[in-house]
């Protein structure tokens, strides 16, 4: 299946629950790739990945604070 979905950044302070929050995360937003942790520099896919990182690079535009990805995997959204 091809993925249509743009990849997103997940982000957020170090022990604040981004691994573990990474694939409900993933899956509600139709991701089918996680890279943990996402390193400044690293090349970015355009879509179908979410990347997990203390900081988003300022350059995209589709980044996630854990606590609002926190509130999209609790309410069923």
């Amino acid at each position: 299946m091809a993925v249509t979905e743009k990849s997103w950044f997940l982000y957020g302070a170090q022990g604040t629950g981004k691994s573990r929050m990474a694939s409900k995360v993933a899956k509600k937003l139709g991701l089918n790739e996680i890279v943990d942790p996402y390193y400044p520099g690293d090349p970015i896919k355009p879509s179908g990945v979410l990347y997990v990182c203390e900081l988003p690079p300022t350059n995209v535009r589709r980044v996630m604070h854990i606590e609002f990805a926190k509130r999209l995997t609790r309410t069923g959204a």
